[in-house]
This record gives structure tokens, C-alpha cells and sequence, in this order.
């Protein structure tokens, strides 16, 4: 039996959407991944370290288990190893094959390392870092930052207050249409640093290259991202700036429930419009269609008339 290629695409299409699902999932940036990262990036790329992949690979299942998170396989992890530090890392054959691939910067100059493994560095040096820097972590409390952070902190504020300013130049139209308070319209809404800026701070981007952009998550993840920013551009507003996402949920609520308590409820904490804000509303879509429908009205009473007209002219045209 033999499927027409459109259709076996179709069919097979659920099962591909899960393997491609999975494969994405799989090179997820994790905290140990972003831990071996900082590793691989200070002690080989700038200190012109030299580590076997057997070492590396060792350190890597160790800050897994640290972090309650299962263990990689050889395959998969050189081959992510060589996928994220493209251009930046050299793997090279060891004259002892116990020793296996030795991994060294781009940029490291070689001489007899493939022939010569003295030149190896001792992987207990970073296995102490690890293990100084999750006690450090430990100890230091969550409120103690140090003077160099609190100036890049005090920054980063006030740039993003810049960028959070400007959304008091978007206005939304009156009434609104679904059209206007849809995933789309609070974009227009959130500006783009700021969009990073969370997108990072929840763990959901590592390294932001272009912040007149948004970053590239998944949807469900986006819609989170835009609906805690639409909730700080409220905030910084005091209440004057209506986004689509306030203007939504308290008409929602309203039709839901017609609850004028829950309706103050969740305006006080920040995720909705004002209950007097859906009331305005509510009316102005009803005027919007009351006006819509007697437009209609009158456009039809025009056709009927002018249809009435011609049948007249046509029966004296007859006698």
C-alpha cells in the first residue's frame, strides 16, 4: 500500500512533531549547561587550557547531578560541544588513545599537544571551583549585592524605565475590536528590551545578540513574557496606560461572572483595567453596534426604496 506524498506527510506529521519537539527540548540551555559554559569559556578559551573529553564530559554529569538533572551520553554531549562552541573550540586525537579527543581553544597554539598529553590540565581544579562556587552560593543571602552590581543594576533600571516610558505614545483604539487585543496588539505595548530583559531574567534566554528585537521563544513562553510586561507598563503608568491584556481579562471577568467584587479584585492586583474602565467599555462597544446596526437598517430601507423606485418606472414605461 502506497500513500500519496501529501498524505503520508500528513499522517506521519503528529509522531514528526514530537521528535522535533524533543530535539529542541533536548539542547534546552540548562543551569548546568550554562555553568559548563562559563567553564569552557574562562579556563579554555581564555586561559589556553587543554581538557580531554572524557574529563569534560565527567565534570558535566557531575554538575547534572548537582543540579537534579539526568546524565548525558558521550555522543550527545560532543556533539553539542562542538554545535554551541563552533569556531571557538579544536578537538584533537591524542597519541594515547586512553586519553582519547583533547579539546583546546581555536586559538591555542598546538605544538606537540596531539603527540605530548603532559600538557593536559588537571580537571580538580575546576571540579574545586564548582564545588566553591555552590557553597558560595549557599552562604552569600539573597540580598547582599556587592557595590560593582549595584551600579550595573542602578543602569539596567534606568534604561529600561527609558524604553518603558515610551509605551505612554501607544494608545489603543476606542472601542477596541478583538483585533486589538489579541497576542499581537500587546506587542505593540512591550518594548523590546524590556521583552528581553525578562526573557533572560526567567531563565528563558541566555545571551541576547539584537535588543531592537524579540527574542525567539515558544509561544506558550512568549504569551507570559508579554503578559508580565504589559503588568510593569500598567505599574509605571499608575494606572493610566490601558493595555490589551487589562482591557481583556477585566471584560472577561465581567461577562463571566458580573462579579464587581472580583472584577476590583484583580484590578488591585494589577492584571486588570478598572472596574469603571470595563463599564465605559461595555458601552461604547454597545453604541459601536447600536450605530453599526442602524446603519444597516438604513442602508437596506435605501435599497428597498430604490428597488421599489425602478419597478415603478418600469410598469409606467409598460403603460
Amino acid at each position: 500500500m502506497r500513500y500519496h506524498r501529501a498524505c503520508h506527510k500528513n499522517y506521519i506529521a503528529t509522531v514528526t512533531n514530537q521528535l522535533r519537539s524533543k530535539s529542541k527540548a533536548r539542547f534546552v540551555r540548562s543551569a548546568s549547561w550554562r555553568q559548563l559554559e562559563d567553564l569552557v569559556s574562562s579556563k579554555i578559551e581564555r586561559e589556553k587550557g587543554s581538557y580531554t573529553v572524557s574529563d569534560l564530559l565527567g565534570l558535566y554529569n557531575k554538575l547534572r547531578r548537582d543540579n537534579r538533572e539526568d546524565e548525558t551520553s558521550r555522543k550527545a554531549f560532543v556533539y553539542r560541544l562542538k554545535r554551541e562552541f563552533k569556531g571557538r573550540l579544536s578537538f584533537h586525537q591524542a597519541s594515547d588513545p586512553s586519553h582519547g579527543e583533547i579539546v583546546t581553544s581555536s586559538n591555542a597554539v598546538l605544538t606537540d599537544l596531539v603527540t605530548d598529553t603532559s600538557v593536559l590540565t588537571n580537571t580538580s581544579s575546576l571540579l574545586s571551583e564548582v564545588d566553591t562556587a555552590s557553597s558560595c552560593d549557599e552562604e552569600i543571602p539573597f540580598n547582599s549585592v556587592t557595590q560593582s552590581n549595584q551600579y550595573q543594576l542602578n543602569q539596567a533600571a534606568i534604561s529600561l524605565r527609558l524604553y518603558i516610558d515610551q509605551t505612554k505614545k501607544v494608545e489603543i483604539p476606542w472601542p477596541p475590536t478583538a483585533d486589538n487585543l489579541n497576542a499581537e496588539a500587546c506587542v505593540e505595548f512591550v518594548p523590546p528590551p524590556l521583552f528581553n530583559f525578562l526573557a533572560m531574567t526567567t531563565g528563558h534566554a541566555d545571551v541576547v545578540c539584537d535588543w531592537n528585537t524579540y527574542y525567539n521563544l515558544d509561544a506558550s513562553v512568549r504569551l507570559k513574557i508579554l503578559s508580565l510586561a504589559q503588568d510593569i507598563v500598567q505599574l509605571s503608568s499608575k494606572g493610566a496606560a490601558v493595555t490589551p491584556k487589562s482591557l481583556a481579562i477585566g471584560l472577561t471577568v465581567r461577562h463571566m461572572t458580573g462579579s464587581k467584587l472580583l472584577a476590583k479584585l484583580i484590578h488591585g492586583f494589577g492584571h486588570s483595567c478598572s472596574y469603571d474602565s470595563i463599564i465605559r467599555l461595555e458601552t461604547a462597544l454597545a453604541l459601536k453596534q447600536a450605530a453599526n446596526t442602524a446603519f444597516r437598517e438604513n442602508s437596506l430601507d435605501e435599497e428597498e426604496e430604490e428597488a421599489g423606485g425602478d419597478e415603478d418606472d418600469e410598469d409606467e414605461e409598460n403603460e
